[in-house]
């Protein structure tokens, strides 16, 4: 590959038709002195878990580094410090049969060795790099596909042929490099436990019983819920001066626009339904 006209680097990718967008390590870029312009983009994983994310982007050329003659393919890829771990997540042993391939123009002749993966070829480019051909093993589930850049080999092995005897199974998307170990488990135990029950103070729980022994359900199917009252209510204090200053300011400005017999009409009125009472003369005569 190249940046675009610039100084050739081999590097080593994989090609995944489950990502909506190509992307390129952090370090290439960095190797290469590759220019970027400013993408920021959310990266989401399997199980739409966050994976990580980009905030720019840089532009390649991609071809086949064995086929002088082949396409050239621009992509535009996200930067992003880490794609996925080292792929095959574990180098095969010489039992694993690779004899299929032994005929065919490999794209990465050391496929079987495990190494770091610095670009992911996504659907954005998918069908300009796929060619025709696909060629399966008879003894194992491995597969070369044919592109541009020669075969690629992917599939499944046993891993009881594998250097490592606790291979981990690798996804060819982007995993969360920042998410520690800890982390992710104190979100599993934190999902797992039960809700926690609320802690109500005790005017919140009278509340709560007024409601259920006041809500009824009316033959129109509406409800109807009684209004809570405080059963203590702290004494106003000296507000008289107050209250008739506002009803006088009131009055007086009701009076001005017209509106003061209608203002005394609704009073009376919802005084003659039931909702409110005259209050009584004070007799204390430390608030008149």
């Amino acid at each position: 590959m190249s940046g675009c006209g610039k100084t050739t680097f081999r590097v080593r990718g994989i090609i995944d038709p489950g990502s909506t967008i190509s992307f390129i390590t952090e370090r290439i870029v960095k190797r290469m002195k590759l220019k970027t312009t400013p993408f920021l983009t959310e990266v989401t994983g399997i199980g739409a878990t966050h994976a990580g994310t980009c905030k720019n982007e840089t532009e390649i050329l991609v071809y086949s580094p064995y086929e002088h003659d082949s396409p050239t393919v621009h992509v535009c890829a996200a930067v992003i410090t880490s794609i996925v771990g080292d792929t095959p997540s574990t180098s095969l042993l010489k039992e694993v049969d690779t004899s299929f391939a032994k005929s065919l123009n490999l794209s990465d002749p050391h496929f079987n060795k495990s190494g770091g993966i610095d670009i992911l070829l996504g659907q954005d480019v998918l069908r300009a790099i796929l060619k025709d051909g696909v060629v399966r093993s008879n003894k194992n589930e491995l597969y070369a596909i044919n592109t541009i850049f020669g075969w690629v080999i992917g599939g499944t092995c046993d891993s009881s042929i594998t250097e490592a005897a606790s291979a981990h199974i690798s996804c060819h998307a982007t995993t969360n490099s920042t998410v520690e170990t800890n982390e992710l488990l104190k979100s599993f135990w934190e999902a797992e436990e039960p809700p926690k029950a609320s802690t109500l103070t005790e005017e919140e729980e009278q509340a709560l019983t007024f409601f259920h022994t006041t809500c009824s359900r009316l033959q129109d199917d509406r409800y109807e819920v009684r209004v809570p009252k405080r059963t203590s209510v702290p004494d106003l204090g000296d507000s008289r001066k107050q209250a008739l200053q506002r009803y006088t300011a009131n009055k007086f400005s009701l009076q001005i626009k017209g509106n003061w017999s209608a203002f005394s009409t609704a009073v009376k009125e919802y005084s003659e339904l039931g909702h409110a009472n005259w209050s009584q003369p004070l007799i204390s005569t430390s608030h008149q």
